[in-house]
């Protein structure tokens, strides 16, 4: 059965320790820098949600639900878990709030290109992986389930415990090769090196953070 509806999460609850601050409300190009990762979320799949603090839901005026319970460790894979039981729909791409460059090109490939039958979907050159711009399907939910009860965190390791699928990650950096897609600013040396790049390249005039269609 063709999928019709795809939901996107992001990924918005880490103690940003590197930064040292939260880093969904840094300051990229006149707007928190999540205010990027949803617009470009928004444009391709059909609804917009963050897993991580309330404050940061209601800065994007989209629903928001905590990946944590108190005492938890922080972690990338309860994210996942978290967001794919509140996902609206049966498949959800997740993304991280610190990705600058995400790509709404890539993005249609990765909606467009889901495998039929396919419990994750992500990208992949020889043996790295991009767990944070991937599709996952609610089927993954008891293996995670079990992982975290184990106290293992590494998302790659319940891959090959369900359907994985591959999308070459260099067909997805070609779209647009002037951007390092999978860029991720943890360090204010970091975010430095994206305003730079992205200042090398003319961009369209910036929008509003929020989706004014809300």
């Amino acid at each position: 059965m063709a999928v019709t509806r795809i939901a996107a999460a992001i990924l918005a609850g880490g103690k940003s320790s590197r930064m040292g601050q939260n880093k969904a409300f840094l300051p990229f190009r006149g707007k928190p820098l999540i205010c990027r990762v949803y617009q470009a979320l928004a444009g391709v799949f059909d609804q917009v949600f963050v897993v991580g603090p309330r404050e940061v839901g209601d800065l994007l005026r989209v629903k928001s639900c905590p990946d944590l319970q108190e005492g938890e460790r922080p972690s990338s894979i309860r994210g996942i878990y978290t967001g794919l039981i509140a996902s609206p729909t049966l498949y959800t791409f997740f993304a991280p709030c610190d990705m600058p460059f995400l790509n709404p090109a890539a993005l249609r490939e990765m909606r467009e290109g889901l495998p039929p039958g396919c419990d994750a979907y992500v990208p992949r050159r020889g043996e790295y992986w991009q767990p944070l711009h991937a599709l996952y399907s609610k089927n993954c939910l008891p293996v995670i389930e079990s992982q975290l009860g184990k106290k293992n965190y590494k998302i790659m390791d319940f891959y090959d415990k369900v359907r994985t699928c591959t999308k070459d990650m260099q067909s997805l950096e070609d779209l647009e090769p002037q951007l390092p897609l999978f860029f991720n600013i943890n360090t204010a040396a970091d975010l430095e090196e994206a305003l730079t790049r992205v200042s090398r390249v003319q961009a369209p005039r910036e929008s509003p953070c929020h989706d004014q269609r809300r």
